[in-house]
């Protein structure tokens, strides 16, 4: 209700309103697709001193190996007073039922409700612009099981700040760090597991924007320092029914990780066309992951204590990277201001380094590996297919 006041408040000033929406395919197979629909609606004063903004995304997927609905909606309002720049974002996301399978594992949850608000601050000093922002963000699971026991996660705080510095528009360099928890509950709300997660990083930008001339250049690279902890045990004292065979199940686990990461954009303005490329590419430099487990089996008769196991994973050389190739065009204006874009978006993606984490004991081995079992037909239509987009947008 806060959200539409807000909107209707403000609809009545308002001098330029933007309409735009679009829908794609995150990944096409056969046997399922992950697709996503977004919209979006804005609008500002004929000063520019206010700017609404209503957000809408979902997400679904019919994959055999995930199943769920995601739906997002956001408001922000943003002002400019010259010198200080205050703006505001908040919305809800709630997801339906969440069914995961991977190999005999299978993990299901009854889906989950969250909120998150987004606040920045900019200050506007002769050609330096000074930025700082903070995201907050919850979301609350409902009951579920993870094939072995009964529980659901928790994310109790997901909070982002940033600070960042431009110079004349073209050059920026900026400051994040991120912290992320999860934890796990049975369903009634004991902790089971825990995590507790930290990320710092930096980046620096580089834009190339001259009104004369009908190409743009972006670029931005930086790099980030991730830590995680994990720690829990499953006792017959935590689980909703009896822990056969186990006695007891601990893990302990560590992990850290550099990742450097840089995007590329080239825009081309013609008349009624613009085309634009993105390159996205990541790789892990150096890290650690560790995991101890420790647990006792017990049988029909006597107990055995078994030792810890070590998992050990080196992700480094790990990476993935992406081209984006995006068309707007833009057609007739229709009587006073209206004015009607329509775009498409492809993109290709690959990765590299992935199988450090799969089962070695299943890789190179039955016939299944030959290339002559390979569907090329069906490879072919999923590298077509999967992130293909489509958008249209209408200016008054």
């Amino acid at each position: 209700m806060g959200f539409l006041i807000l909107f209707a408040d403000s609809l009545c000033s308002a001098e330029d309103f933007n309409i735009s929406g679009g829908s794609g395919i995150l990944l096409h197979q056969d046997n399922g697709q992950i697709v996503f629909h977004s919209g979006k609606i804005s609008y500002s004063d004929s000063s520019s001193q206010f700017e609404n903004t209503v957000n809408f995304l979902g997400i679904g997927s019919d994959m055999p190996w995930l199943s769920t609905g995601i739906f997002a909606v956001g408001y922000s309002r943003g002002f400019d007073f010259n010198l200080v720049k205050p703006k505001l974002t908040a919305g809800l996301i709630k997801s339906s039922e969440i069914e995961i399978h991977s190999g005999q594992t299978k993990i299901k949850n009854g889906g989950s409700n969250g909120s998150y608000i987004n606040s920045k601050l900019s200050f506007d000093i002769k050609e330096v612009k000074i930025t700082s922002s903070l995201l907050y963000a919850k979301v609350n699971f409902q009951d579920g099981d993870f094939y072995h026991f009964y529980g659901k996660p928790n994310l109790p705080a997901l909070m982002r700040m940033g600070l960042s510095a431009q110079y004349k528009k073209t050059h920026e360099t900026g400051f994040t760090y991120d912290k992320f928890d999860i934890n796990i509950f049975n369903n009634s709300g004991t902790l089971l597991f825990e995590s507790n997660n930290y990320s710092l990083g930096a980046y620096y930008k580089y834009s190339f924007d001259e009104p004369q001339i009908p190409w743009r250049f972006h670029m931005t690279s930086g790099v980030n320092y991730a830590d995680i902890f994990v720690n829990g045990a499953l006792t017959p004292a935590n689980q909703q029914y009896f822990l056969f065979p186990y006695a007891f199940y601990e893990v302990n686990g560590k992990g850290n990780a550099a990742v450097g990461w840089m995007t590329l954009s080239f825009d081309l303005q013609r008349k009624l066309l613009k085309h634009r490329f993105d390159i996205i590419a990541a790789n892990i430099f150096w890290g650690k992951l560790r995991a101890d487990t420790h647990y006792k089996y017990r049988k029909f008769y006597g107990d055995d204590e078994v030792d810890k196991e070590v998992f050990n994973i080196d992700p480094a050389e790990t990476g993935a990277a992406a081209l984006i190739y995006s068309l707007k065009i833009r057609g007739p204006a229709v009587k006073n201001k209206i004015q009607i874009y329509a775009g498409a978006q492809k993109a290709f993606g690959w990765y590299y380094g992935m199988d450090k984490f799969t089962d070695k004991n299943n890789k190179n081995t039955g016939k299944n590996n030959t290339s002559s079992n390979i569907d090329y037909s069906s490879l072919l239509k999923t590298a077509l297919l999967s992130g293909l987009a489509g958008n249209i947008k209408v200016t008054f």
